[in-house]
């Protein structure tokens, strides 16, 4: 997403660069709307001079609320001062104007490196690998720059369950495998699986299998296996 007042600059970058989507926006108001709603921006470039604003209050603003989308300050008027100033303030690059091609897409190319993967299939292998913790959607959005909103209905159209419910099958069938070991009591399952103590998670094993993990370990040894639980 661009940031400039100047109608030119804003063409120039759609032309110039034509591999990418640009959203470009002429006013702080407009820009910060879009930001706070459900999006896809990936990469925010800032005009460093804006009537009755700069660019360095507006990144201000965007690392204020929380977000880690790369941000580039774009500038006619670049100084030492004003870079350092940028870093200092969350900035991840500058270009000065009038720009050179080759050094911005470059920067794009840096900065953008390793968001070509999907960000749903980050997301989820995120989740996967901290459900035993205190993972939640804006933890995992922030990792994956997306907004929670638009990352929650995402993920339930591509795996068919809410955020928290994968979470918890993650967790359950964790606690699956581990029950199988009769050496690990439950204390340590669910510490292991991200519950505070082993009644909580006997609780949310009973609500999900329909039996207690005691139960379920008794079944194991009659040799039912897995026939009491609801998810695989």
């Amino acid at each position: 997403m661009l940031l400039d007042d100047d109608p030119l600059i804003r063409e120039t970058f759609s032309l110039t660069f034509p591999e990418y989507e640009f959203i470009a926006v002429n006013t702080v108001m407009e820009f910060l709307k879009i930001l706070r709603s459900p999006n896809d921006v990936c990469l925010i470039i800032l005009d460093i001079v804006m009537p009755g604003i700069n660019g360095i209050q507006v990144l201000r603003q965007i690392r204020g609320m929380g977000v880690n989308i790369p941000v580039i300050i774009c500038t006619a008027y670049g100084s030492k001062d004003v870079v350092i100033e940028a870093l200092r303030n969350g900035a991840n690059d500058f270009i000065d104007k009038p720009f050179s091609v080759k050094e911005v897409r470059e920067s794009f190319r840096r900065l953008l490196k390793g968001l070509s993967e999907d960000p749903l299939e980050r997301a989820y292998e995120f989740l996967r690998e901290n459900f035993h913790t205190q993972v939640n959607l804006e933890l995992v959005s922030k990792e994956v720059n997306l907004h929670p909103k638009y990352l929650s209905r995402k993920f339930r159209e591509r795996f068919g369950t809410g955020f928290m419910e994968q979470k918890l099958q993650l967790r359950m069938k964790k606690a699956r495998e581990l029950l199988r070991n009769n050496r690990l009591d439950l204390e340590f399952i669910a510490h292991k699986v991200g519950y505070s103590s082993p009644e909580a998670f006997s609780r949310a094993f009973k609500e999900v299998h329909g039996v207690s993990p005691s139960e379920y370990r008794r079944s194991l040894r009659r040799g039912r296996g897995d026939r009491s639980a609801r998810f695989n």
